[in-house]
């Protein structure tokens, strides 16, 4: 937590806040606004994985607020290195941040964003900083100038159409609720016979789908090494995998590796996760990131097997879907009958939610100009 050393006061309206590094004894304030916000206590457990002695993060700050002795706030985040070039450089992520309802809309997230700022500029490890972002936060971070490119591409594939609709129409027979559930399921029917077809007349390379439950951390690391993307993108060496899918709300989680002849050529990591009144099955981490037809066909080959993996329905629920929120082949997702969430019906049923937003704090790498041509690839890092 070496980079959050900055400490200021700020004067909101009538109201005094004290912004400040986290300090040991304040797990339990910060547990607090946690279930304040999301109506749970997050535990013990999760704050010493994510933030303290057992994180595996080799830096994650924390900014706290602090209102009349009482912690009301947090801002925490956790290091990822990316590439840009040939070089390498650190960017901050922010991660939980919240702020207690009883103290919204004064200006302290905004405040507190920027005293963090001022202790990140006199530090000479973090390059930049970058979040994903709801409309609340959003809204925000505009007003600092952040940069904020592009919503998150989501591509769905519901599992149990009927019920998808209808837990999103709030009505179990409508005119409206029926047609959308029938062209949903009727897009999902043709693309699976157009994609059967196709198999049939023109076979295309075997390749040997292993599943594994977790997360082979040193097989996605050797599969990152074998092609990298031009632009700017994470690091993911064997113990930034780690770090990264330590995070609980990680749950449910399997990998699908593709071989031929022996050899590793992709993977993907699946994670199943209850929210928004459905149990996702999300694709949540490709490796390698980038790469040419070879690739391509080894992610069809692991899609087909995460889509029919009986092991990952053993408790299916009525509204279950696939999803896809990282860079993946739109064309190759759309044949097996992904929909996006930017036309409709998805557009309607589950429209977007997350931006992602950057501000540099030092440019000594050329990580403004990076980040202005081609951020997409820092969504991997997405839940």
């Amino acid at each position: 937590m070496s980079l959050a050393r900055h400490s200021e006061t700020v004067e909101l309206g009538d109201q005094t806040y004290l912004v400040r590094p986290f300090q040991p004894d304040d797990e339990s304030g910060l547990r607090g606004v946690y279930e304040s916000v999301s109506g749970r206590d997050p535990g013990h457990e999760w704050f010493e994985t994510m933030y303290g002695s057992e994180s595996l993060f080799e830096d994650a700050p924390i900014v706290v607020i602090e209102f009349e002795g009482n912690i009301v706030g947090m801002l925490p985040s956790v290091a990822y290195r990316v590439r840009v070039g040939e070089k390498s450089a650190t960017g901050l992520l922010g991660r939980d941040v919240m702020v207690h309802p009883e103290h919204r809309r004064r200006g302290v997230f905004t405040a507190a964003t920027n005293v963090a700022l001022g202790g990140y500029l006199d530090s000479e490890g973090a390059t930049f900083i970058f979040g994903h972002m709801n409309e609340q936060s959003r809204q925000a971070c505009e007003e600092m100038d952040w940069n904020i490119p592009s919503m998150q591409p989501q591509f769905i594939r519901p599992r149990n159409v009927r019920d998808f609709v209808r837990t999103r129409t709030g009505q179990k027979r409508s005119l409206r609720g029926t047609l959308t559930a029938t062209a949903l399921a009727g897009n999902t029917l043709i693309h699976d016979a157009v994609r059967r077809e196709r198999g049939l007349r023109r076979p295309t390379d075997t390749f040997d789908v292993q599943r594994v439950d977790g997360v082979p951390a040193d097989r996605l690391a050797r599969l990152h090494e074998t092609a990298t993307p031009e632009t700017i993108h994470p690091i993911f060496d064997v113990q930034t995998i780690r770090a990264h899918f330590s995070d609980p709300d990680f749950t449910g989680i399997r990998t699908y590796v593709a071989a031929r002849d022996g050899s590793d050529v992709a993977a993907l990591v699946v994670s199943e996760r209850r929210w928004h009144r459905t149990r996702w099955h999300s694709i949540v981490h490709v490796a390698p990131l980038s790469g040419g037809k070879t690739r391509k066909r080894a992610l069809a080959a692991l899609l087909e097997r995460a889509l029919t993996d009986k092991k990952g329905s053993d408790s299916v629920t009525f509204a279950d879907a696939y999803r896809v929120a990282v860079p993946f082949p739109s064309d190759l997702l759309r044949s097996f009958g992904f929909l996006s969430d930017r036309t409709f019906p998805m557009s309607r049923l589950e429209p977007p939610r997350l931006s992602l937003g950057y501000r540099v704090i030092n440019d000594g790498h050329g990580i403004r100009a990076a980040l202005d041509d081609d951020s997409h690839h820092l969504w991997h890092l997405a839940m």
